[in-house]
């Protein structure tokens, strides 16, 4: 038998050390920042949600006021508009004049006076006369008022421009109040919160959102750069194991079993697969007038594996919970138990007979666990959510309502790293079962009934 080169396996040693020291690291790295990205991209989410803005008393009672504010500005500064308010100005007065005419000839249809008919005071032939000079006179005096109806708009145009911009805030605080007369809204105690959290209670909205999509987009690009290292760690091991065919001592074994339980630990740790579902602009026209809600989250999840597991399996019907059940045993279960009955394998003596059920989870468990099937399932709810998501949306935006302007968002479902580190472990764990398989007859493994 070939002597084994010390400085070889001098080498392959640190090396191995040094790649799990990294990954060790990384992989901390990595949850911490995903359990960051995680929150960001909650909250970032929920201060953009839809029952913040548009679903919202409050949000409706802003823009409404908002709208009050700028159609008044632009009124007081324009001649334009005020001249171009004087044929419904005058169309309302005369409207108004024309209700008040015809209720007063309804009031005086009956020829009396004061309660008393006047052919009782003045015979039948005189009471004629008298109820058409009556019905006369108010025509008369509503003739009058017809005449006035351009002074009367002329000074209420010169009114309106001069009125003082806090009346107007008085009055689009009063219709605020009318709108939403008990608060219904309030602060929502999600808002205040997330305020807190970030310590953004004296920024606007639109700042506050800035510095949590800053810390969110930071989280993921940590979560990048440390995958990437893993990644290349793996490749550099399965590497050395290529070339290291013959004499892998223990200790060699146990760091490659820990650098795939490091892989396994990321892989089903860190979020697979994020779900934002929102729509960029809606647009509500009135008149000239446009009420516009920008950036409605109708929906956000980022989920790993073991959220996933963890979901189904507290949800309240069974079938969802036989789901959970089968995800956690053929994607956890299974590939723990490989790994331990690997480690368990290589610490048996050479010619020791092993156990039969630490042979099947070490040799034989890739073929059952399915983790290659869990991938391919993922790759294609992800290709069957965005799908369905970009589908719903653009019906949404091509059939809005004729005052309506609806922009989608262009985000849907979205990868996540924890996808690539599973994908990894699963390619590891099949070129691991075959690598070993080629040592079996090196190793002497005998299987015990």
């Amino acid at each position: 038998m070939e002597k084994p080169n010390a400085l070889a396996q001098h080498l392959t040693l640190s090396a191995l050390v040094s790649l799990l020291i990294v990954m060790s690291i990384s992989s901390v790295h990595m949850l911490s920042a995903s359990k960051a990205m995680q929150q960001t991209g909650r909250d970032y989410a929920e201060a953009r949600h839809i029952r913040h803005g548009l679903l919202s008393v409050d949000g409706w009672s802003e823009k409404l006021t908002t709208l009050i504010d700028e159609s008044y500005t632009r009124f007081r500064k324009s001649p334009e508009l005020q001249s171009r308010l004087k044929p419904s100005l005058t169309k309302m007065l005369r409207t108004i004049l024309i209700l008040f005419e015809d209720r007063s000839r309804a009031q005086h249809a009956e020829p009396t006076i004061l309660g008393v008919r006047i052919d009782d005071i003045f015979g039948a032939r005189l009471a004629t006369q008298v109820q058409r000079l009556k019905l006369k006179l108010i025509e008369g005096v509503f003739e009058q008022f017809r005449q006035y109806i351009p002074m009367l708009v002329d000074l209420i145009l010169a009114e309106l421009a001069s009125m003082q911009p806090e009346v107007v805030s008085d009055f689009a605080k009063s219709l605020s109040e009318w709108i939403n007369p008990q608060g219904l809204d309030g602060v929502d105690p999600r808002l205040t919160a997330i305020s807190k959290r970030y310590e953004c209670g004296s920024m606007t909205d639109e700042a506050c959102q800035k510095q949590i999509q800053i810390r969110h987009q930071s989280a993921r690009a940590s979560i990048h750069f440390h995958s990437f290292l893993v990644l290349l760690c793996l490749f550099i091991t399965c590497a050395l194991m290529s070339i290291r065919k013959k004499h892998i001592r223990q200790l060699e074994m146990i760091l490659i079993l820990g650098i795939g339980t490091a892989l396994w630990l990321s892989g089903i740790l860190i979020p697979m697969i994020s779900l934002e579902v929102c729509i960029d602009g809606l647009s509500f026209h009135l008149g000239n007038a446009t009420i516009a809600f920008q950036d409605q989250v109708l929906f956000y999840q980022n989920k790993s594996v073991v959220d996933v597991v963890g979901l189904l399996l507290v949800n309240e019907k069974w079938s969802t919970n036989i789901v959970g059940l089968l995800v956690a045993v053929f994607s956890l279960v299974f590939p723990l138990f490989k790994i331990v009955g690997l480690t368990r394998m290589f610490f048996v003596p050479h010619g020791t007979q092993v156990n039969r059920v630490t042979y099947f989870f070490a040799m034989e468990s890739s073929k059952y666990s399915m983790a290659d099937v869990f991938v391919v399932a993922l790759f294609m709810a992800y290709i069957g959510l965005d799908g369905l998501v970009g589908g719903q949306l653009d019906q949404l935006r091509d059939h809005p309502e004729p005052s309506t302007d609806i922009v989608v968002g262009a985000q849907g479902a979205q990868f996540e790293m924890g996808l690539f580190l599973f994908t990894g472990f699963c390619f590891f764990s099949i070129f691991l079962g075959r690598w070993v398989s080629k040592m079996r007859a090196e190793h002497a493994i005998r299987v015990s009934a």
